[in-house]
């Protein structure tokens, strides 16, 4: 019980530093992503449709890879699914221009992924994390790549399964925000990429959250054996929890 506490005393020190701004206006929500010791930033954009008067994910999303331009990102768009969308192998550039409190998302290309009437171009006003909106926002975006994470790793790409996933994770933590299903797999994923004592932290807080006996000796099974077991598939694991 004491290796195990421990393990997830340093899992959560080292996820402490991740940081998700997130931007909304009218119509859509901007995320901007980033994580403590990695170069790479992205963004996920959904709404975008003008016609509902308010931001849906039904309407579209879309995610960017950035890099640093000036005082500036330079985003191109990188493969992206969710439940209601999905595509491949757009090459759709954007800039991203942050001033103060305001991000202006700019482009010249249309997204012909999205529905007629879908336009992300404009000024989007920093959510403070301590207003409620934020928090419906972090759902909504979580759920989006958490999505997108299971899908990765049905393609075999598990690495980057975890590191689009990797920032909510961490921001999580930090806010203290919980959600079950997300952190099963997020814990399987882990385990899939040999991570196996970053997986054993974070199935320990599941373990802390919903007291579930059968996993915890699972995971006792896992340590003892020198990580030989292999953690059980994501529907197993969810049907465990519900």
């Amino acid at each position: 019980m004491k290796v195990i506490i421990s393990a997830f005393v340093l899992f959560f020190s080292s996820y402490a530093a991740a940081s998700i701004q997130i931007y909304e206006n009218d119509t859509s929500v901007l995320g901007l992503e980033k994580t403590e010791g990695k170069t790479e930033v992205t963004s996920t954009l959904y709404g975008g449709s003008n016609d509902s008067g308010a931001a849906s994910p039904a309407d579209c999303v879309v995610k960017y890879s950035l890099k640093i331009d000036g005082g500036n990102y330079r985003g191109i768009l990188i493969p992206f699914s969710t439940e209601y969308m999905s595509y491949s192998n757009e090459k759709n550039e954007a800039s991203f221009e942050p001033n103060g409190s305001v991000i202006t998302y700019l482009s010249n290309a249309f997204l012909d992924i999205c529905p007629m009437g879908t336009d992300f171009t404009g000024d989007y006003n920093l959510v403070d994390v301590r207003n409620p909106d934020y928090k419906n926002n972090f759902d909504a975006l979580i759920k989006l790549n958490h999505t997108n994470a299971l899908n990765l790793f049905n393609s075999e790409d598990v690495y980057r399964a975890i590191e689009l996933l990797e920032p909510y994770i961490r921001e999580s933590i930090s806010n203290n925000y919980y959600y079950s299903n997300i952190f099963n797999d997020y814990g399987f994923l882990l385990q899939q990429a040999g991570r196996n004592s970053d997986a054993l932290s974070i199935l320990n807080l599941v373990i802390k959250k919903n007291q579930n006996v059968q996993l915890f000796i699972l995971i006792l099974l896992m340590h003892i054996g020198g990580w030989g077991i292999n953690l059980m598939p994501r529907k197993t694991i969810r049907s465990t929890y519900h």
